[in-house]
Order: structure tokens, then C-alpha cells, then sequence
């Protein structure tokens, strides 16, 4: 790297030869120097190894002009002339830290030379940028916008007005359905209520199968009630001749359940006692002839397996009257599942709610208690717990839940009505707040620490064997199909993704299930008459159920990354052959 003024003086013929390679040296080198060149000549090369851009004297020979940085990109400057950028290059927009960029690429492919030219102007806030056919670019306002699908005289249309869009179906020239900017869903009329439907029929709503009667609303000047009918069985809502403010359920023509003008659940019954849970504002009544003790009991053949609920509470008494006071520890009531030995009955079960701390004025804090009977004991004994803090512990005489001698905390339900589920380890170093097995071998974890969250699946080396890297990346790569779509279940949000089946067969590991399986019965599997393992299972129309495919996107990554590690390595090669083209 030199820079020479250019100026070979009379001297003797060894100071004339290094003057001589002096100023071939800052020819070749373009004047590549820290400082600028003594010596200008209009229209001079500098490359300036400071800034690390290559300049040019001006043809007035008083100013240097920037052309491009060394790296071969662009200093952010004014064009005068025009930009070409050949062969689909892109035209990058970096960052202010250049850590990343966007861009603008031609596509491959074009019938044609295409002029856009933008609009002279910002538009206003949530207009888009339309064209006019010509090439010429415009700001216009989205609203007035109609999509429309039609057949003959049926169309579905979307219609946004800008304050009063809506989407209607039109049936033969009818309009049979619409839901407006409100939310609001009309049937055979424009809606005034969330759901309105309008009907020339005396039954305006009906619910019918083929061999069984229906449940129908009339819209008369008695009654609006109806029947669903399944032999002597049915459901009477607000029917002829019954209160207009009860809602029965019966079978083989006799009531069973009844829902009153209070809202409370009465089965067994039609007529609300007023017994203790009355008394304490119970919304649920069961009536039966098994133990005063239980408000519910199943009971199943000659065994007597049995099924309670069973209500000790000992805030009130059995019968109505005062309370008595509770302490820490004390038994507020309990769901016990029992079976007999022949003899006598023992419990398998239960679920206990019990007293958790001290009582006080409008306090009273709880614990939930889960308990199973071991095989060979008699009594159950505790393996859950769920206490007044909300924080759910089992097994190991209730310490946290463990697998080995490393503690694993759980805690379900927080103040944040946003959060499903909480999981909370001890502070400091690396913990496990969830670990995946199969049988004695860790597959993964997810683990924090360091005020971050790791998702780790099982990669280490001594796991591993017969590892060759991969030299197909590129090609394998291109074999990918990434695609636009929107799920049947949401049709309204697109999204990129992949097709499963199209990637199974360039990265089976990321694809779960096989293409168009279905579902089958399996060993273990309580099985229909006539149905063997291995049948294809029907849903309740007879339909095959389908079992589809899943894709674990990550699992790409070691693909992509050695495609982009044999794109870079062509890059490099590029990048030397082209400077040996520009310095020969």
C-alpha cells in the first residue's frame, strides 16, 4: 500500500528504479493509504484504509467522491446516475448497526422491462399502495372494497363500508343470512339482536332426526316451548300447561330432573327441601335411598362397588342450626370411591378438602387432598395435595415431586389471569423445570437459569454414532416446498409453513405420523362387536377418522445450516475468482 506524486526526477539508476516501483506500487494499489495522496490528479483513485472506502477525485481535481466501501458495498450517499443491479442481485437497506437488512430482489423470471413509479407523497395512516395498471403507484383508502363469491343467483359476500362492513349469503336472489359490525347473526332477516331469526313457518326453529321427534320454539301468544321426544323420554321447556319459569327433564314419563325458577338443580326431586344446603344457598339437590351421610352414592351390581360424596362438614351442624368453630386441619368434606371385599366395604379413593391454616373472621383457607389405597392396605393415604397458596405437591411424603435426589417444583395458578401454569424451581445455577424420559433415557428437558429458558432435546456426541456431515444441503434444500395457507378451522389468517407429506421425504425426523393415515383400534382397546385390531375406526357417520400428520420445524435447522455453509463456501470462491479478475 503506497502513494506516489507521480514525479520521476533525474536521479541515478538505483533511486530512479525504486522511485520507479514506488509509483507502480500506487498505481496498483490504487493509492491505498491511511491518508489521502499528496499529489490529486482529477479523476485519481484513493483507496482510503481508514474509512475503508474507495474514492475518486472529482474532474475539477478539489474534492474527493465516495464510491463504495472496500467490502464491496454501498456508502449511504446520492445517486446521480443510474443503479443496475444484473442477475436478480438485491438492492440492501441496512440497519443502523448493519446486523440486518431488507431488500428489494427482481423476480427470475419477467416478459418485459417494468417502470413502477412511486407516489410523490406519505398518504395517511392504513391506506395501501395500488397501481393503476400502468406502472404508476398510488396511496387509496381500503374501504369500499367488495369480494364477492358467486353461483347463478346463491353468492356469499364480504362487504367493508369502512364503519358498517358486513358478510351476508344470498340464496335464489334471497338474502338468507348476515352478520353485521355488531357481531349480530340474522336468519332470513337483517339482525337486531345477537341472534335473530325470521321465519314464514310456524316453527321457526327446529332440531329433527330421522326416527326421533324434535325439540321446536313456536312463536305464539300462549307459549314458546318446545319438546325433545325419544320414546317415553323427553325434555319439557316452558311447555303447554306447565310453569313458564321451569325446565324438565323426564324419562319413561316420569320427571327426573328439574331445573326451577331459582336456577337450582333438582334431581330425584321437583320439589326444593329446605335443609341445609338450602339453607347455605345451594344451587344442587340430590335425592336418593342411600346413606343420610352421602348426597350421592353409586352403587353396581352385587359387588357394591360404590361411588360417595359424602358431606362433613364442620362448620354447621347436620341439622340446621348454629356453626360450630373449625381449626387447622379439620375436615370440610370428602369424595370417597369405595368397593367390597365380600365382606365389607374399603375404600380405593378419595378426595378430601380439609381446613389449610388458621381460621379467622371471613377467612378460611383450604387445601385440596388426593389419596389412593395401595395394593394390599386396607386404608388410603395420601399422594396430592393442593394447599391455600395454590401450589400442588405429591408424592415423597409431599416434598416437591421428585424422579431422583433433584427436586421438581410445580405451582398451578398465579394472579395473572393469562397463566395456565406456573413452574417454579429454587433460584441460582441451572434448574430442571421439565424433564422427558424414555425409559432410563433422558430424550430432553426445558431448563432456566441465568435469566434465560433452554429447550433441549437430546444431542449429545456419546449418544451418537456413524456421524458424516451432510453435503447434500443445497439439494436437499431446494427439495423443500415452503408454502402460504390458511387451517379449514381459521380461514381468515394466512400463514407460511409446510405440507408434512412434502417434507417427510427430504427430513423424515421432522415429520410425525404418515401421510393420509387414519385412525386404527390398537391391542388394549375395549373393542365394538365385530371389530378386530388393526380396523379402521368409523366416527358416528361412518366416516373414516383421520390421524394426521405433525412437523417439528427445528429440526430443519441442521439442514438449513449446512445449505447455508455450502452457499457461503460458493460465495467465498466467487469472491476470490472475482478479485483475481479485478487485479489482473
Amino acid at each position: 500500500m503506497a502513494t506516489h506524486d507521480y514525479s520521476l526526477a533525474n536521479q541515478d539508476g538505483a533511486s530512479f528504479r525504486s522511485d520507479l516501483n514506488n509509483a507502480l506500487a500506487a498505481i496498483v494499489s490504487n493509492n491505498s493509504s491511511s491518508t489521502a495522496p499528496a499529489s490529486t490528479f482529477a479523476h485519481q483513485i484513493w483507496v482510503d484504509t481508514t474509512a475503508n472506502v474507495i474514492k475518486q477525485r472529482n474532474a475539477a481535481n478539489d474534492a474527493w467522491i465516495e464510491l463504495w466501501r472496500i467490502d464491496g458495498g454501498f456508502n449511504a450517499k446520492t445517486f446521480s446516475s443510474n443503479v443496475t443491479l444484473n442477475a436478480q442481485s438485491d438492492l440492501r437497506f441496512a440497519d443502523s448497526d448493519s446486523s440486518n437488512w431488507v431488500a428489494f430482489q427482481a423476480p427470475a423470471l419477467v416478459s418485459s422491462n417494468v417502470t413502477w413509479t412511486l407516489p410523490s407523497a406519505d398518504g395517511t395512516a392504513d391506506q395501501t399502495l395500488t397501481t393503476n395498471g400502468s406502472g404508476v403507484l398510488s396511496w387509496a383508502d381500503p374501504g369500499g372494497v367488495q369480494d364477492n363469491i358467486t353461483e347463478g343467483n346463491t353468492s356469499a359476500e364480504v362487504v367493508d363500508t369502512g364503519s358498517n362492513g358486513h358478510f351476508k349469503v344470498v340464496t335464489e336472489g334471497t338474502e338468507a343470512l348476515r352478520i353485521d359490525s355488531s357481531q349480530r347473526v340474522g336468519i332470513g332477516t337483517s339482525p337486531a339482536v345477537s341472534l335473530h331469526v325470521s321465519s314464514s313457518t310456524a316453527e321457526t326453529f327446529r332440531l329433527q332426526h330421522a326416527s326421533t321427534p324434535y325439540l321446536s320454539f313456536y312463536q305464539g301468544a300462549t307459549d314458546r316451548g318446545g319438546y325433545f321426544l325419544s320414546n317415553a323420554s323427553y325434555v319439557e321447556l316452558a311447555a303447554e300447561g306447565q310453569s313458564s319459569n321451569t325446565l324438565m327433564f323426564s324419562t319413561s314419563g316420569a320427571e327426573k330432573i328439574r331445573i326451577d325458577s331459582s336456577g337450582r338443580l333438582l334431581v330425584g326431586t321437583s320439589t326444593a327441601r329446605s335443609n341445609f344446603f338450602a339453607s347455605v344457598g345451594s344451587q344442587l339437590q340430590i335425592e336418593g335411598t342411600t346413606s343420610p351421610n352421602s348426597a350421592l352414592s353409586i352403587t353396581r351390581n352385587s359387588n357394591n362397588a360404590s361411588c360417595g360424596i359424602l358431606y362433613l362438614s364442620k362448620s354447621r351442624s347436620d341439622s340446621i342450626g348454629g356453626n360450630t368453630v373449625v381449626a387447622n386441619g379439620d375436615q370440610l368434606g370428602l369424595i370417597s370411591w369405595q368397593g367390597a371385599d365380600g365382606s365389607n366395604l374399603y375404600p380405593a379413593a378419595g378426595i378430601e378438602c380439609l381446613v389449610d391454616g388458621t381460621p379467622g373472621a371471613s377467612d378460611m383457607p383450604g387445601r385440596l387432598v388426593f389419596s389412593t389405597t395401595a395394593d394390599g392396605a386396607s386404608s388410603t393415604t395420601e399422594r396430592m395435595r393442593i394447599d391455600n397458596a395454590g401450589v400442588v405437591r405429591c408424592g415423597n411424603n409431599l416434598a416437591l415431586a421428585k424422579r431422583d435426589a433433584n427436586s421438581v417444583g410445580m405451582k398451578i395458578g398465579t394472579s395473572h389471569p393469562q397463566t395456565a401454569l406456573e413452574i417454579e424451581t429454587a433460584t441460582g445455577g441451572t434448574r430442571y423445570n421439565i424433564r422427558f424420559w424414555q425409559g432410563a433415557t433422558e430424550q430432553g428437558r426445558i431448563e432456566s437459569g441465568s435469566g434465560s429458558t433452554t429447550y433441549a432435546t437430546s444431542s449429545d456426541y456419546r449418544l451418537k454414532e456413524n456421524i458424516v456431515p451432510v453435503t447434500d444441503g443445497i439439494e436437499r434444500l431446494l427439495q423443500l416446498n415452503p408454502s402460504r395457507f390458511n387451517f379449514i378451522a381459521h380461514p381468515s389468517k394466512t400463514v407460511d409453513g409446510f405440507l408434512a407429506h412434502e417434507v417427510q421425504d427430504v427430513v423424515p425426523e421432522a415429520i410425525s405420523g404418515e401421510k393420509d393415515a387414519v385412525e386404527v383400534w390398537q391391542e388394549g382397546e375395549e373393542l365394538p362387536d365385530g371389530v378386530s385390531i388393526g380396523d379402521t375406526k368409523l366416527d358416528e357417520d361412518g366416516n373414516t377418522i383421520p390421524k394426521y400428520q405433525g412437523i417439528d420445524q427445528a429440526k430443519l435447522v441442521p439442514l438449513l445450516t449446512a445449505a447455508l455453509q455450502e452457499a457461503i463456501g460458493k460465495i467465498e470462491t466467487l469472491e476470490v475468482r472475482l478479485t483475481a479478475l479485478e487485479n489482473a
